[in-house]
């Protein structure tokens, strides 16, 4: 990161390049998390002098999937998963949650590795550490998710079995509520997995590996004083994973206090490959407010949905979170989605502005006119030479901030 001789500036030496869209993050609590290759650095600003907060990525063991025949390894379906250039795992994406959704107040920050686990960790306001404290492994409730409805398989079948009968397509999956209890529930054994074909290791691989987080802004009920904030995962598979999180109803930095809680409420198969970069916001609606999401693909695509919150904030058990499909601004086709912005700025909240980085360097614009119900798109501007890793909007929505790989920075 770049220095300056001023004193209210402060140097850090980082391990690695931030190199992933989402690397750098600004939470409501005036916190700034930086992320590079196995750590995520957290600095606080107004203290430039002051103790910095570190969160060490450890390796993981694969879920317990399946296993395959040692020639399958040879199948093109299995070059992604045999082939990496990672010595050790490094954070892919980070994301603040709302401010006040840590037990002491502050806000949680959720991690991504390239690994495809996702982690949730507190600051340590009564550990007296520099070491963040993780409070949730949202991959081992997905996976648990997954393992109980056989990965969306209609019929568990063996290797032999499926040689006979051919590839079968994955029926929808149904929502069910997981909350972390504390304790990890593997519903496979996991020292006799099944054995699997490579398709179906590689379809369930991609199920379990997560690339993106963001955190919605918070919503809270009409009928009641609860709010919750949604966290979205996109995966390797195409879907997009919603966990809801409530506030603690108080706040303590002497007491033990309870972990946060994170419910699914949603398993969105959002796009046929790579989700790449999500993005969340909040609007009004004839006095109401309403979320919208932008969901980037690795195939180029970008697609707009509306959000309904009353069925966000339902907790009963066969809630139904419904998300319908606004606008797919983009098709398939094109470079690779690497960032998105997306705005309803509160000097025009009849517009909803996108902004869209590509993998090749480009910016677009897209302006939807909610009035009349019509897109127009601005671009591409090829003001990049390198894969766009940020973009952000200023919040009347008249200036967008982008960066690219080579860490050049840009005003539109």
């Amino acid at each position: 990161m770049a220095s300056s001789s001023s004193t209210r500036f402060q140097a850090v030496p980082l391990v690695a390049s931030p190199s992933y869209s989402n690397s750098i993050a600004w939470s409501h609590d005036n916190l700034l998390a930086v992320a590079s290759g196995h750590l995520v650095t957290i600095l606080n600003p107004a203290l430039p002098s002051g103790p910095k907060g570190l969160i060490t990525i450890p390796s993981s063991k694969p879920f317990p999937i399946g296993v395959i025949h040692r020639n399958d390894l040879l199948s093109p379906c299995m070059l992604p998963t045999c082939l990496s250039r990672d010595v050790r795992p490094c954070v892919r994406s980070i994301s603040w949650s709302p401010l006040g959704f840590s037990p002491n107040a502050g806000c949680l920050l959720a991690v991504c590795t390239t690994e495809g686990v996702v982690k949730i960790y507190r600051s340590p306001f009564r550990e007296m550490s520099s070491e963040w404290i993780q409070v949730m492994d949202v991959s081992e409730m997905l996976h648990t998710y997954f393992a109980k409805i056989k990965y969306g398989e209609p019929n568990f079948l063996s290797t032999v079995d499926q040689e006979k009968n051919g590839d079968y397509d994955y029926q929808p999956m149904e929502d069910i509520k997981i909350s972390n209890k504390g304790k990890k529930q593997n519903l496979q054994d996991n020292h006799n997995p099944p054995l699997i074909s490579a398709q179906q290791y590689a379809s369930r691989n991609a199920m379990v590996s997560s690339i993106v987080v963001a955190w919605s802004p918070m919503i809270q009920s009409n009928s009641s004083r609860s709010c919750c904030s949604v966290l979205a995962i996109g995966s390797k598979s195409g879907n997009i994973s919603f966990w809801r999180v409530h506030q603690p109803q108080c706040y303590s930095i002497t007491q033990p206090s309870k972990p946060p809680v994170a419910t699914l409420i949603k398993v969105l198969h959002a796009h046929s490959s790579w989700v790449t970069s999500i993005s969340w916001s909040k609007f009004s609606s004839d006095g109401s407010p309403q979320l919208l999401l932008s969901t980037g693909c690795s195939d180029g695509s970008v697609k707009v949905w509306r959000a309904y919150i009353n069925d966000l904030l339902k907790s009963t058990e066969d809630a139904h979170a419904s998300f319908s499909l606004l606008k797919e601004v983009i098709n398939g086709g094109s470079a690779p989605t690497s960032a998105l912005s997306l705005i309803v700025p509160e000097t025009s909240p009849h517009k909803i502005i996108l902004a869209i980085g590509k993998c090749s360097g480009s910016l677009e614009v897209w302006i939807n006119d909610t009035s009349i119900d019509k897109f127009q798109v601005f671009g591409p501007l090829y003001d990049h030479d390198q894969i766009v890793t940020g973009l952000a909007w200023a919040y009347d929505g008249r200036c967008l901030y982008s960066c690219s790989q080579v860490y050049n920075l840009i005003m539109s």
